[in-house]
């Protein structure tokens, strides 16, 4: 569901009415950033207001807007990049056509947007078998128990830098806890007299207390971020996951929407460069930790 009340958020000026040059009225909703009033828990909802955000965003993807240029959710037919292909000319996704053709269903990723508003040549048209059978080759490279293996070593040199960085954090505090004592001692043994003096003796004092509150505070904010517990049990969980699911992606039977959702969890997307002059095609494979790969493929000839 849209409607905020659902979450339990007060909202005001979701959409905005304007004239037109004719004097019609024009409806225009507005994105969340512009709403003049956004007030979450302001009453009782069925959903939390984060849920209701994962919700939106779970809406937005499924939706099969033909301008909508973003990943969309896995689908039925054999194109592995479905929705994850962008093109290398423009930068829009790519759309995925599908032609029979000696008795199988192949797949095109297109790039077709400026052809049909404006009337200029198509982007790009690149087959679909050789792409996505590099990308099957290449998941199947990565998710070796090797890889779980190195991954754990940079997780654990992480984790050495988080306990540096807490051991840092306490120092800090210790630090604070002492200008805190010191100045209260200080505040306790003035005259009490003499109000100037001790009036700005307690101003340093409160000062201190805060910089000690606020040391705490950036700690356990630290610890939160940082906290991650990695034990005998799940390494070797991670280990066999590796074996399922190479296991599970070269299974005929396996359908091709639940490879492509094994591929969301791996690869972000996949940039195509169509390189007509070399027969070849570049992908350039940007995974969901950052890490890029570069693969080159050959372009099918054509039957004449």
């Amino acid at each position: 569901m849209n409607n905020p009340r659902y979450a339990g958020a007060y909202t005001y000026g979701r959409r905005q009415f304007r004239r037109t040059i004719d004097g019609k009225r024009t409806l225009r909703a507005r994105d969340i950033d512009d709403w003049p009033a956004c007030i979450p828990d302001a009453h009782p909802g069925y959903i939390s207001w984060e849920r209701h955000q994962e919700n939106l965003k779970i809406l937005k993807a499924n939706g099969r807007g033909f301008e909508a240029a973003r990943a969309s959710i896995p689908r039925e037919g054999p194109a592995l990049l479905q929705g994850r292909a962008v093109c290398g000319q423009c930068g829009s996704h790519l759309r995925v056509r599908y032609a029979a053709r000696r008795g199988r269903k192949e797949a095109w990723y297109i790039c077709n947007r400026a052809r049909i508003y404006r009337g200029e040549p198509m982007c790009q048209s690149i087959a679909g078998p050789p792409v996505d059978e590099a990308i099957g080759m290449l998941i199947a490279e990565q998710m070796t128990p090797a890889a779980v293996e190195l991954a754990l070593e940079v997780r654990k040199e992480i984790q050495a830098r988080h306990e540096e960085a807490d051991r840092l954090r306490c120092r800090a505090i210790e630090r604070a806890q002492t200008e805190a004592d010191l100045a209260q001692r200080r505040f306790m043994l003035v005259d009490p007299s003499n109000r100037l003096v001790a009036d700005t003796l307690e101003g340093e004092w409160n000062e201190k207390l805060r910089t000690l509150a606020n040391a705490r505070e950036e700690r356990e904010r630290g610890r939160e971020h940082d906290q991650f517990i990695l034990d005998k049990a799940v390494h070797e969980r991670l280990v066999a996951m590796t074996a399922d699911f190479n296991e599970l992606w070269k299974d005929p039977d396996t359908p091709s929407r639940e490879r492509k959702r094994l591929l969301a969890h791996i690869i972000e997307d996949v940039t195509l460069l169509k390189l007509p002059a070399e027969g070849t095609t570049k992908l350039h494979v940007r995974f969901k930790g950052g890490k890029i790969q570069t693969l080159t493929t050959m372009n099918p000839k054509s039957s004449a």
